[in-house]
């Protein structure tokens, strides 16, 4: 990220926004948010060096949000509609702050920054992606109907008003783009 910085300031392009796509496996733990952190292994290492030249640069940490595989990783303790936006009933409370979730989106969103404050980066923006499409037929939900709910659902969140943040960030506007919005030759 530094050399193509250094590459577009020989141009005299200074306007472009230098960043890399990261996973939500970074983080070591799904819950509570407020007790996460970024996985020992890459956090000195990789993390910490990347948010700083993230901060420095003024661009955004942007992250791969993809609440499809932490239902599909835990369909007995993950409710569907939870990771889809529908959970009109379900909360979830991170007792270590008493901070209520609706979705389980804005949790893996908190969980980023609580690890990012534990790095000292509290400031940096996130810039997110949302759900798989449906090519791998081998994975239970990752289907066209749940593709069309969440992404509806998303779209939703980030734009009204009233929704825009998480419980630790209210207000934040969250950045965000839709992308492999394709089907397979079977769909």
């Amino acid at each position: 990220m530094r050399n193509n910085q250094h590459s577009l300031r020989i141009f005299g392009i200074h306007n472009i926004k230098i960043g890399t796509s990261s996973s939500m496996d970074v983080l070591e733990t799904p819950f509570p948010p407020s007790k996460d952190v970024f996985r020992n292994d890459i956090s000195d290492q990789v993390l910490k060096p990347m948010l700083e030249f993230i901060s420095k640069s003024e661009s955004y940490f942007f992250l791969d949000v993809y609440p499809f595989f932490a239902w599909a990783s835990d369909p007995i303790n993950i409710n569907l509609d939870y990771a889809l936006f529908k959970s009109k009933y379900i909360r979830i409370t991170d007792l270590g702050i008493g901070l209520v979730y609706s979705n389980l989106f804005d949790q893996m969103i908190d969980a980023v920054y609580f690890a990012m404050n534990r790095l000292s980066y509290p400031n940096v923006p996130v810039f997110i992606a949302g759900w798989p499409n449906s090519g791998d037929s081998n994975q239970i939900g990752a289907n066209i109907n749940n593709v069309v709910t969440y992404n509806r659902n998303f779209i939703k969140k980030v734009t009204k008003k009233s929704a825009i943040g998480t419980p630790l960030r209210p207000g934040v506007v969250l950045q965000s783009f839709l992308f492999s919005l394709f089907m397979d030759g079977n769909g």
